[in-house]
């Protein structure tokens, strides 16, 4: 499934099962994946400022050129792959929720 130049919000995907999806040019700004299973799920050129991701299990999962700034539940994403800018974005998200402060 192919989902391009959408604005999903509030997008709710909440312990929902993804399997080959591809979302193009969204924004898709606090959406909630926490506790959904995604495999062979692709972000391109998205906005994800603020998205869930607490629980969530993912198979083959890439971001690429995506917004990923304020994201929470960041550790759930272990295994996906990160190209672009959000690479900064969701380290950072990373570091506030393992309590690392920078000044």
């Amino acid at each position: 499934m192919r989902i391009e130049n959408c604005v999903i919000a509030p997008a709710l995907f909440r312990h929902m099962k993804l399997y080959a999806v591809v979302f193009t040019d969204c924004k898709m700004a606090g959406a909630d994946f926490q506790g959904a299973e995604m495999h062979n799920v692709k972000f391109e050129g998205c906005d994800l400022t603020g998205a869930q991701w607490a629980n969530c299990q993912v198979g083959t999962v890439r971001f690429e050129n995506c917004t990923l700034a304020d994201v929470g539940g960041g550790a759930s994403l272990k295994g996906a792959t990160v190209q672009g800018p959000g690479q900064m974005e969701l380290a950072l998200s990373l570091a506030r929720e393992a309590g690392i402060l920078f000044e």
